[in-house]
């Protein structure tokens, strides 16, 4: 009986041996480096910039005199009459309302484009990760800043998996993605 006992806890101990003795490789990878550094990072800054760059100078141009209209109302010169005083903080009061609501509507357009170019983004990131992971043979591959308080420099693989995202985006970009009739229910016969 005990033998039996001690063959059985030797065996268990081996299996736990074996089951420890798996590798896992880890890979670290500082997403926002690639988020900012990365082809379609940069493509994605471009395109907000490109669209909606002009709109966010003037608004900024809008603010700036806004600001300087309110120290001016702050210390006002001596010889204006109190309905002039107050014609004026009633004219920076409407102009402050209108450049809040141009503010919101701003901030709706940009939000709704940037989130569908994040999208973008974030497939080709997540498609890098699985084939690079497979590739390099990493178990686990997590994002620097992740809870992780401390890594051994060697585990940063950022820059390999950038130029892994660099090559995903150029053989597939989003852009190129058109919807064919057949995709879109337009060449289906009725």
């Amino acid at each position: 009986m005990w033998k039996m006992c001690i063959t059985a806890i030797a065996a268990c101990l081996l299996m736990a041996n074996a089951a420890l003795a798996v590798e896992l490789k880890v890979g670290i990878v500082d997403i926002r480096e690639i988020v900012i550094n990365s082809e379609p990072g940069k493509k994605l800054k471009a395109t907000m910039t490109s669209k909606f760059g002009a709109e966010r100078d003037r608004l900024e141009k809008q603010g700036k005199d806004l600001q300087k209209q309110a120290e001016s109302l702050k210390s006002p010169s001596g010889n204006q009459t109190r309905e002039a005083l107050e014609q004026k903080r009633a004219e920076f009061i409407n102009k402050k309302q209108d450049l809040d609501q141009k503010l919101r509507e701003f901030g709706a357009k940009t939000e709704k484009e940037e989130a569908q170019l994040m999208n973008e983004l974030q497939d080709v990131v997540f498609k890098a990760a699985k084939d690079f992971a497979a590739k390099k043979g990493i178990t686990y591959l997590v994002t620097a800043g992740s809870g992780i308080l401390y890594a051994d420099p060697s585990m940063d693989v950022t820059k390999e998996f950038m130029d892994e995202v660099n090559r995903l985006w150029k053989e597939n970009p989003p852009a190129a993605k058109e919807k064919s009739p057949s995709s879109d229910g337009g060449g289906k016969k009725k």
